[in-house]
């Protein structure tokens, strides 16, 4: 080997005591052949044809197992010739002489061949070798017509196949099977092709004429000679001297070579055309001029004639510029029968030269199996669909750098290295699989050979370079030929290199589908919580982080005359990326619950990413943003409290300390405050979950006890029999594995991560009665404008605060503090409503009664009053200061009258409807005072729920119980803006499946 070492063989794993020890060792010399052909010449010639990333005329293929507990992955790398569209109808006819062998496998392969141009695209013509001119009485013709151009289908397959049997003549009766005249037979397909193109209107590009010789041909002439057209051969008795006739063949033999057909047709053409003209009209079959017994080396023999008439003919072929020149036309030499003389090398020389003559499509083969090859090459004429195919006499090297790169999405260094395990290697190539086996190394290279379990090798090569083609050292070529394929950079990269072809024989066996699968394990994972890379199968998505294969490319290679080796093309390979998972300690978790909260029905702005029955998710106006509470598992409040954090075990403000995202880091979220300047409840802080810029917000679910879902909190009373509902809430989760949900907890600069359990929590819904616009009026500053609309209102002093239910959350700027002004009951959906009203109107009565005023024609006007936020989802809150109300004057009433107002404290919606009347006996009846205004009925009170409103119509009052309607609010007016609830059961935008969800199942209360 030129430059470098002996090739150590390694012993190979026993295959079985049937194995021939002759066919061992036969197996072991052609695979260590393949690799001193593939690393000992020095290619002085490589180069990169194509740049990379070039059309493609097949389909590669690259896929990877995401990374198992072992951080290993299978790679599949694939090189399949996808099946062309054809969109025409190719014509091939075949010329076969006689001594053509036709294999007992050939019926597979011409099935094969329909399959693959498709039934109806090829129409197939057959000439068995030629034929004497009928002017010839003395010799019958040597061959004929055997099938006209006729459509390979499966109708018709049995009638082509048997036409291709009959080929040889045997079996076909009053033929002369002494006899083979190529030339006539070449005429004869001619003249097919030129009337089928004639009918079609075809210009020749789409034909095909294929000439299979087994080196047996003896006559010359066609049907357009005015001679007859005899065959000047040999009478096969025993006064030949044959040894006299392969010394005539050995001398004509040296003047011609395959590469030197046109000079020997030069040098030839007068003596051979003269001997045919004298010969010509000769009656003997003996050819010497001297009647002796045998042909004088200067006399033309009847194979020289014959081959020099062949060549002449495609000569007029190739200068005919028409038809002919267009076609595509293929020769094939296989030694038959007869071929065993000087004469059988002579016409192999001259049918492997044809080629010369004609266009530059054309081309020659040779071997056993000449029929089943041709089909491979007539790929040249159906190829011609794709003009990027390759040469079918190229080799594939595929060079693969094993992964490594600085960044694995998350910042971090990663590599990959090859498993050089030969059981975790496979190859398949159609569907048959083929076993790897180690059987050379040299300076760190090692080389595997493929082989199916009949023990029949694939000629396909593998070489593992751990330390990249650099560490080849003195092994010649290497560089040159790794290189284009594996990259400059790639000089200490582990890689991979497949060859197809690898021996340099110029047969590429072009396969329908390879594949080759081998696995790579990642060497350094992290350990910090979280996950890594992110997985694409097929490598389609091109991301760049956790690539199994740095670079994957494939390249077409030629062989030169010298050994060389030259790169036609190189294309690319897809990338698959993998990705793994560093799980958190399970045993130490934190716990995220949404804090129980109550709502009055209705509201505005609720929570944005509510989800529905069907899993779909819309916004709500009237379901409140959740808030939340975390609770730290101890060693994360250790920490918090040694840094200071946390004091006494004191609640602790988490905001700036934890982060919360998926596993993988694709969305994350912060945690602030929910109040603006106060978040404690239950002496503990309460947070938003808030997205990162681009997310939607997290999904709340509400559910009641039976299951059911809700994005609105409309309820009906008489169904529900109660004045409030209950609805569990929850995160839901959605495609987000809530498993996979994190929270890093920072402190001191360590972080600590924790997987998260999510709690449910109670959501309470108050029924209201009116409608929203008119039942909630905005809260007022003290010494605003009242407006005068018809509607309740309320004032506070300035520097109140809002606290969301018994909190101390305060509200944000973008709460709407409000008053609830709402009827108690109402005929129109509160069944029982007047018993309710009765009840209410006889505890005030009694209420009143103690307190010494007197009615002797009372009236009544009975209303539900509360604070709410009206754009969080009416969410109930309590302020920080007395409020004053501004009742409207019932219907029939003026500031003149006087007023008498019982506040019923505790009787809150937050009962069946069953228990009313017990609960209006039992409440604490407070008579509050109150003074006539311009603006309506003031009072300042501390706490809200019912409240009865008392005057005498006899002394200037009416009996009404509906408020009076006011003038228009004017532009001075502070009425927040609410629009009409029944939107609210309207589907909304669906929010992206992406976000971190909220869920929830209805609690008993």
């Amino acid at each position: 080997m030129s430059g470098g070492g002996v090739l150590v063989a390694r012993t190979r794993r026993p295959r079985g005591a049937t194995r021939a020890l002759a066919a061992a060792a036969a197996v072991l010399a052609v695979c260590a052949a393949a690799l001193c052909a593939l690393l000992a010449p020095a290619p002085s010639r490589a180069q990169e044809g194509a740049a990379a990333g070039a059309d493609v005329p097949f389909a590669l293929t690259k896929t990877a197992t995401n990374l198992d507990g072992s951080y290993e992955s299978e790679v599949t790398l694939g090189i399949e010739y996808p099946k062309p569209e054809y969109d025409q109808t190719y014509d091939i006819v075949f010329v076969i002489d006689r001594d053509v062998y036709i294999s007992e496998s050939f019926e597979d392969e011409l099935r094969e061949f329909m399959d693959s141009v498709g039934e109806g695209h090829a129409n197939i013509g057959i000439v068995g070798g030629g034929f004497v001119s009928p002017r010839s009485t003395e010799q019958p013709p040597s061959m004929t017509t055997l099938l006209e151009l006729t459509p390979l289908n499966g109708r018709n397959f049995d009638t082509i196949l048997q036409a291709f049997d009959d080929a040889d003549g045997d079996s076909v009766e009053g033929i002369n099977k002494n006899v083979t005249n190529l030339e006539a037979g070449v005429a004869l397909a001619t003249r097919m092709l030129d009337d089928a193109a004639q009918a079609s209107g075809s210009d020749g590009s789409n034909q095909c004429l294929v000439l299979l010789s087994g080196g047996f041909v003896n006559a010359w002439g066609t049907e357009a000679e005015g001679d007859p057209c005899q065959s000047f051969h040999f009478d096969p008795g025993e006064s030949i001297d044959w040894d006299k006739l392969d010394e005539a063949y050995g001398a004509s033999l040296s003047q011609l070579t395959k590469e030197g057909l046109t000079s020997w047709m030069g040098s030839v053409r007068t003596r051979i055309e003269n001997d045919i003209k004298q010969y010509g009209n000769s009656d003997v079959s003996n050819v010497s001029p001297d009647g002796g017994p045998y042909v004088g080396i200067d006399d033309t023999l009847a194979g020289e004639a014959a081959v020099y008439r062949l060549a002449s003919y495609y000569e007029g072929l190739a200068d005919d510029g028409a038809l002919s020149s267009n076609r595509l036309y293929l020769f094939g030499y296989g030694r038959g029968p007869h071929g065993q003389s000087n004469e059988s090398e002579f016409v192999r020389s001259a049918i492997l030269g044809l080629p010369t003559i004609c266009h530059g499509d054309s081309k020659a083969f040779e071997g056993d199996r000449l029929v089943a090859n041709t089909f491979d090459a007539i790929g040249g004429l159906v190829g011609s669909a794709d003009p990027n195919m390759p040469d079918k006499e190229s080799s594939m090297f595929v060079g693969d750098v094993i992964g490594f790169g600085s960044d694995d999405g998350h910042g971090n260094a990663y590599d990959f290295s090859f498993v050089p395990n030969q059981e975790m290697l496979s190859l398949q190539i159609d569907g048959q699989s083929y076993a790897a086996y180690e059987f050379a190394e040299e300076n760190g290279i090692r080389a595997y050979f493929f082989e199916n379990s009949e023990g029949e090798p694939v000629n396909c090569y593998l070489y593992y370079l751990p330390q990249g083609w650099g560490s080849a050292g003195e092994l010649a070529g290497v560089e040159d030929t790794f290189v284009p394929i594996l990259g400059d950079s790639s000089s200490d990269a582990e890689s991979i290199v497949l060859v197809f072809g690898a021996d340099g024989s110029g047969e590429l066996p072009f396969y329908e589908e390879a594949q080759l699968t081998y696995r790579v394990k990642l060497d350094d994972p992290q350990t910090t919580p979280g996950t890594y890379g992110t997985y694409d199968e097929d490598g389609s998505e091109g991301y760049e982080g956790l690539l199994t294969n740095e670079s994957a490319r494939l390249g077409v290679v030629s062989w030169t005359s010298d050994g060389d080796i030259v790169y036609d093309d190189i294309y690319e390979f897809p990338r698959p990326t993998v990705s793994y998972t560093v799980q958190p300690d399970p045993t130490k978790r934190v716990e995220v619950t949404p804090a129980d909260i109550t709502v009055y029905m209705g509201g505005d702005e609720g929570h944005g990413a509510v989800v529905g029955p069907d899993g779909s998710v819309s916004a709500s106006g009237s379901l409140p943003e959740p808030g939340f509470y975390v609770t730290l598992p101890d060693e994360a409040n250790a920490a918090l409290e040694a840094a200071g954090v946390r004091v006494d075990g004191e609640a602790a403000d988490l905001s700036d300390h934890i982060a919360v995202r998926t596993a993988d880091g694709s969305r994350s979220w912060t945690l602030e405050r929910y109040g603006d300047e106060h978040s404690g409840a239950n002496g503990r802080f309460v947070y938003r979950i808030v997205p990162a810029e681009g997310q939607e917000p997290i999904r709340l679910q509400f559910t009641d006890a039976d299951g059911n879902t809700y994005v609105s909190d409309e309820f009906d009373v008489a169904s529900a029999a109660a004045l409030n509902r209950d609805y569990a809430m929850t995160i839901y989760g959605g495609d987000v594995d809530l498993g996979n949900v994190w929270m890093d907890v920072t402190v001191g600069g360590e972080t600590s991560t924790y997987v998260i359990d999510v709690k449910p929590a109670e959501l309470s819904v108050r029924y209201v009665t009116g409608e929203q616009a008119d039942v909630v009026t905005g809260v007022l500053d003290e010494g605003a404008e009242i407006p005068g609309d018809g509607r309740a209102h309320a004032t506070v002093p300035e520097g109140t605060k809002f606290y969301i239910n018994d909190s101390e959350i305060d509200v944000t700027d973008a709460a709407a503090p409000s008053l609830l002004f709402d009827d108690v009951v109402s005929a129109d959906n509160t069944e029982g409503a007047g018993e309710w009203r009765t009840a209410l109107r006889d505890r005030a009565a009694d209420a009143l009664a103690d307190a010494g005023v007197e009615l002797d024609s009372p009236s009544y006007q009975e209303r539900y009053l509360d604070l709410v936020d009206a754009n969080n989802g009416n969410a109930w809150l309590r302020s920080s200061s007395p409020v004053t109300v501004y009742w409207p004057y019932p219907e029939g009433t003026d500031e003149s009258t006087d007023f008498s107002l019982v506040h019923l404290r505790g009787l809150h919606r937050d009962m069946g409807t069953g228990d009313v009347e017990g609960a209006v006996a039992s409440a604490d009846a407070e008579v509050v005072e109150v003074e006539n205004t311009p603006y309506g009925i003031r009072f300042t009170t501390d706490g809200f729920s019912s409240f009865v409103l008392a005057w005498d119509a006899g002394s200037g009052g009416g009996a009404g119980s509906t408020p009076q309607p006011g003038p228009e609010p004017g532009p001075g007016a502070a009425i927040p803006a609410t629009g009409d609830p029944s939107w609210l059961l309207a589907p909304l935008a669906a929010c992206s499946a992406g976000a971190l969800a909220l869920a929830a199942s209805r609690r008993r209360g």
